[in-house]
């Protein structure tokens, strides 16, 4: 059984700009959960399917601009008017775009975290520290 949106919402803190941060669970990357049927779902979900009816296969809850705009990138927002349904690379090119316009830099094309690890441990050695790896 779905939980009620009022009872969704009973878990929420309602902010001046229009957001509902979710002020319940979260998984370990900090994303909005919550148990339904034994199972835990991501409240972002059940929040866009009171909105919008069930995602079709394939969709995820994308966040409106309007939680960018407030720099929160919808981590905690789960008011189902921020909320579209969308594929993962509309969301993955979502988030990207909120990234650079908050200035943040990209990962350059082709570059390995092994090559920044390999780097990151030479900087250390170079500066006399005993705990790089």
């Amino acid at each position: 059984m779905t939980p009620s949106l009022a009872t969704l919402l009973a878990r929420t803190t309602r902010m001046r700009n229009g957001c509902r941060l979710w002020t319940g669970a979260r998984n370990d990357r900090g994303y909005p959960t919550c148990t339904v049927a034994g199972r835990k779902v991501y409240v972002h979900r059940l929040a866009c399917e009171t909105r919008h009816g069930p995602l079709p296969p394939g969709h995820e809850a994308r966040h409106s601009p309007a939680c960018e705009a407030h720099g929160l990138r919808g981590r905690l927002c789960v008011e189902p008017s921020h909320l579209t349904p969308g594929t993962r690379s509309e969301n993955a090119r979502d988030r990207e775009r909120a990234r650079r316009a908050r200035g943040a830099t990209t990962k350059p094309q082709g570059a390995s975290v092994a090559a920044a690890s390999r780097h990151c441990n030479a900087r250390q050695r170079a500066a006399g520290s005993r705990q790089w790896v």
